[in-house]
């Protein structure tokens, strides 16, 4: 069984995430041409995927803590699936941008519930270290196939093509995972400490991750950049929804998103700075 849900788990989770962030570069000028999307818009397609991961991770996660992480994650996955399939027949920028969007949800619940799951499956020791690092090494792999197949359909096949490769394989993903995955929702369901949803902060870091990243990425595009009014007010209105958000997980939820003693673990502050940095300057070499 664990040979199983290493292999599902591994390899398609993050084949499957990357393969929508790396690929979707390489058909952007092809797919901005046949939509018409303007080259203001054009940012939108690619950053709409990824901003709903960022920000609906932690909702995801702390849902996986309370109904489990084999229904959260092939949700996800099921979700992924009939997303992409949609994607492939847009007509406009508008339907892209959305399906990109709610594409983001499906990796946004299966992150974080995929790792919940091998967690859980193996002990601490030398076995666990190399599944986790099996686990990350397949996230190049899904990088160079969304690169490959994103190629592939822009040179000799309709741009549509790329969605729906990427559609068989979260499918088959959603499929084997249902059935492979041992459920964990009774145990979950049956613990006597009941995990709660922190629906202000969630709500709170939600609205302010997204306000303050548009403001960001549309500033170069506004006819003012950042003297545009509607630029800077949401920039201003984000930044203090996750100030708002701050306080909230360390003054006012009872069980916090992201409780203020994680960060009290020696070195955590300071690994969080590196892997910001880290994803900061990957996301801009890969741009």
């Amino acid at each position: 069984m664990s040979n199983s849900i290493l292999n599902h788990i591994e390899f398609e989770t993050d084949l499957c995430q990357e393969y929508f962030v790396s690929g979707f570069t390489v058909i952007l000028p092809t797919l901005a041409t046949d939509l018409h999307i303007p080259a203001a818009s054009a940012t939108w397609p690619a950053s709409a995927f990824s901003l709903t991961v960022a920000s609906f991770l932690l909702i995801f996660g702390r849902l996986a803590d309370m109904y489990g992480g084999f229904p959260v994650y092939v949700a996800g996955m099921a979700w992924l699936t009939v997303w992409s399939l949609i994607a492939g027949f847009s007509t406009n920028d508008i339907m892209l941008n959305f399906c990109r969007a709610l594409q983001g949800l499906g990796p946004a619940a299966y992150l974080p519930s995929s790792v919940m799951i091998l967690g859980s499956i193996y002990r601490p020791g030398p076995r666990k270290n190399l599944v986790f690092s099996i686990y990350g090494a397949c996230a190049p792999l899904g990088l160079f196939a969304g690169i490959f197949f994103g190629g592939m359909t822009a040179e000799y096949m309709s741009w549509g093509w790329y969605f729906w490769i990427g559609t068989i394989f979260s499918a088959i993903t959603a499929l084997t995972s249902y059935l492979t995955i041992p459920s964990d929702i009774q145990e979950k369901l049956s613990a006597p400490f009941k995990v709660k949803m922190d629906w202000l902060g969630a709500t709170f870091s939600v609205v302010g991750l997204i306000l303050f990243t548009f403001a960001i990425i549309d500033s170069s595009h506004a006819p003012e950049q950042w003297k545009t009014p509607y630029i800077y007010v949401l920039f201003i209105v984000g930044s203090l929804l996750l100030l708002a958000t701050a306080y909230i997980e360390a003054r006012v939820a009872s069980q916090p998103l992201l409780p203020a003693s994680l960060f009290k673990v020696p070195s955590m502050p300071a690994l969080v700075v590196a892997l910001f940095l880290t994803y900061g300057s990957l996301g801009s070499f890969l741009l």
